[in-house]
């Protein structure tokens, strides 16, 4: 299996990653199951009550161990496909994301650079009799290799520098397009991911792409994507949404975002300072 052009592919990732070369991928953008589903939680009110936080059997495993394993195993086959130097920003409960960051780096499979907290700004009611509402996302962003210095980084694109904080707003639910995944996140802020960490032209993988807001992030700002998702009804609906987006765009040529590292964005304010 290749990589020289974009993929939607159904099937486990862990089988599929397998196949797939070492050091073939740019950038690394997904949301992992939580394994939250069917423990008593809660995810919002309806006029005949509380919805239980139960998003399906894809997010639900035997016990905490047998998650984290296979979590560990899919980070291991990340850390192989990755570039050197490459990012990865990975969606995770924020229960259990630092801690995993943390081991990531402990076993040498990645290094940690920062959380990402992504509060969401428009948030449906839900029992709070006994607890406080969560009312923000966690990602981690990892890079490949533990030994590589701040400004040692394969790809970081700085944007404008209100968009380059670990803080980045998230609107739950959006008026223009619903979501077709339980879990989906919003467009515009995988592109913001998408752009920083990859250029025109790189090859992203989502594991668990779901809805594929990652590949369709990736075909509105001309990046490769390899998109993995094994439930057969969001891959339906992936392809459905990803066709829809490619019979109204028009192909942009392959020119790469314009890279500042931080080391020039330094050099540029010292000089405006006077320094």
């Amino acid at each position: 299996m290749n990589t020289n052009h974009s993929q939607i592919i159904r099937g486990d990732c862990l089988e599929v990653m397998a196949k797939l070369p070492s050091q073939s991928v740019d950038f690394i953008c997904s949301d992992l199951p939580y394994n939250i589903s069917g423990k008593g939680g809660t995810t919002y009110s309806t006029k005949h009550g509380f919805v239980p936080a139960d998003f399906g059997e894809w997010d639900k495993w035997k016990s905490d161990e047998a998650y984290l394993e296979f979590v560990f195993q899919v980070c291991a086959e990340y850390r192989r496909l990755l570039k050197p130097n490459a990012s990865a920003v990975l969606f995770l409960s924020y229960y259990k994301g630092g801690w995993i960051a943390y081991e990531l780096e402990r076993r040498g499979l990645f290094r940690f650079r920062s959380p990402i907290v992504f509060p969401k700004r428009n948030l449906k009611e839900v029992n709070l009799q006994r607890k406080l509402q969560a009312a923000f996302e966690y990602a981690v962003w990892l890079s490949n290799d533990r030994k590589s210095s701040e400004y040692g980084l394969r790809t970081f694109n700085c944007l404008h520098p209100t968009l380059m904080r670990n803080v980045m707003d998230y609107s739950l639910y959006s008026t223009s397009e619903p979501a077709i995944h339980p879990t989906q996140k919003p467009l515009e802020v995988i592109k913001r991911l998408v752009k920083i960490f990859s250029n025109p032209g790189d090859v992203v993988l989502d594991s668990f792409a779901g809805g594929g807001t990652t590949p369709l992030a990736c075909l509105q700002t001309n990046r490769r994507y390899l998109a993995i998702e094994k439930d057969g009804r969001y891959f339906r609906k992936m392809k459905k949404r990803l066709e829809n987006q490619e019979r109204t765009q028009t192909v942009k040529p392959s020119t790469r975002e314009p890279y500042v590292s931080p080391a020039a964005n330094l050099i540029s304010r010292m000089k405006r300072w006077g320094a």
